[in-house]
């Protein structure tokens, strides 16, 4: 059993060479004054935003367009952003933009110089916040390993082998893992618009996924919904984020179901928590660098080593020293820990012990086939590149959250907003004929699969 639901055409690296850019030619995309920005770049006439392959974003340095993806919906864009035009010896994804390209609305998160920043709508234009990127919180709490989705991997193992058989893929080969991504009503306030939010969201998870050279596995953003609960960022949310969108994930059989909520000060709160392995991440809106920690958690991953508790002895992030942290230990740069991939220099990893590219690569198939769609779907996309960059045991807070803080609020923008229970669509969003198969049914078709290959 193979289901192909051809939700991305990926296009890696060549094709595309940059002319030199000079900074006196180099367009804004946006204009800024204290935290209100206006944007400069326009959109095209099918929705995608009209960026220069080399644009200024204020304050910060410019900005070298490596790669898009695009689909009827929506549209990623992943960029270089560099103080000064002249770093281009060494490039690679530290910039993502989600593109909302039916009301043709943006979000944004910028990384450089160990800071983050972010562009939000608002309901008169959009919101520019510099945050500085903190470590790890102080309090970052340990929870028992998940047997729960540990016996499911035995089962699916036992059932189709460690293969790709099952796994759910696009037209290249790339293995798709499915997300629904959804918003307390307090935190859509504040994103503007969760379509483009949800699309950077998980455009992050893929910027990392190829700064790290871990190829052929994909997020693919499936669909976006707002709730009204808002218990903040806390471990008893990963129980109820299911019951929330209940009926968005019978709709649109995600793998990985996340919520975003704003702080709100409960005690035990983080900048995230998602279970170690598992399907459900909760991430503080404040801290846009939390969800890819958060899915590294449900891969199967834990902190740094030393602390322990991953139940893959090299499913662990990486401190390659200064302030070169991956995303499980410390994510202070957009890398996974690959021992074969190098930042700064200095290598990302080691074979036996940090080697998230490994547990990527291992468990992905597994995990696309969390709640297979049995009446499939398709959903076309297009890709280019230009200079592609690159050469629970832990249930735990992200890096980037501060249990005390919160975003200023602002109005909604016109992004879709829906009452509880109800979502709107997201950038590659299934068909509408792709039924939610249930887990049982799905394990029932695989045990017998594995039956008749024994036989």
């Amino acid at each position: 059993m193979k289901i192909f639901r051809f939700m991305f055409v990926v296009l890696f690296g060549g094709g595309y060479v940059f002319q030199p850019v000079s900074a006196q030619n180099s367009p804004n995309l946006f204009d800024v004054s204290g935290e209100v920005a206006v944007l400069k770049a326009g959109f095209l006439s099918d929705g995608s935003l009209d960026i220069k392959n080399e644009t200024v974003i204020p304050g910060l340095g410019y900005l070298k367009v490596l790669q898009k993806e695009s689909n009827s919906e929506s549209e990623v864009i992943y960029g270089y952003l560099r103080s000064d035009v002249s770093q281009d010896h060494f490039e690679y994804i530290n910039t993502t933009i989600g593109v909302n390209k039916k009301n043709r609305k943006i979000s944004a998160h910028f990384e450089i110089e160990g800071k983050q920043y972010t562009l939000n709508a608002t309901r008169t234009g959009y919101r520019f916040v510099h945050k500085p990127k903190p470590e790890l919180p102080e309090f970052d709490r340990e929870l028992p390993v998940n047997h729960r989705v540990l016996n499911e991997s035995m089962l699916r193992k036992e059932a189709v082998g460690s293969g790709l058989l099952g796994a759910e893929t696009d037209m290249n080969g790339n293995i798709v893992i499915d997300a629904f991504i959804g918003f307390s009503q307090s935190a859509a306030d504040v994103v503007g618009d969760i379509d483009a939010e949800a699309a950077m969201l998980v455009g992050s998870v893929n910027s990392g996924l190829m700064n790290s050279n871990i190829q052929g596995i994909r997020l693919n953003l499936v669909g976006t919904g707002i709730h009204s609960e808002n218990p903040g960022i806390v471990v008893s949310a990963l129980n109820d984020v299911e019951n929330w969108f209940r009926a968005d994930i019978e709709r649109l059989s995600p793998d990985f179901v996340a919520s975003v909520q704003m702080p709100t000060g409960a005690a035990g709160e983080a900048g995230g928590y998602a279970y170690v392995p598992g399907y459900v991440q909760v991430v503080g809106q404040p801290w846009p660098n939390a969800y890819r920690h958060e899915v590294g958690h449900s891969i199967g991953a834990s902190h740094c080593q030393n602390e322990g508790g991953s139940p893959w002895s090299y499913g662990y992030g990486f401190d390659a020293g200064g302030s070169d942290k991956t995303h499980m230990c410390g994510n202070t740069i957009n890398y996974y820990s690959n021992p074969e991939v190098t930042f700064n220099g200095r290598v990302l990893g080691r074979p036996d012990t940090e080697d998230m590219a490994r547990l990527w690569r291992e468990r992905a198939a597994e995990i696309s086939m969390h709640r297979v769609s049995l009446a499939g779907g398709n959903s076309s996309s297009s890709s280019t590149s230009s200079n592609s960059s690159s050469s629970s045991s832990a249930s735990s807070s992200s890096s980037g959250g501060s249990t005390s803080s919160s975003s200023s609020s602002s109005s909604s923008s016109s992004s879709s907003s829906s009452s509880s229970n109800s979502s709107s669509s997201g950038s590659g969003l299934a068909s509408p004929n792709s039924g939610g198969g249930s887990f049982s049914c799905v394990m029932f078709l695989l045990l017998l699969c594995g039956f008749f290959r024994r036989r």
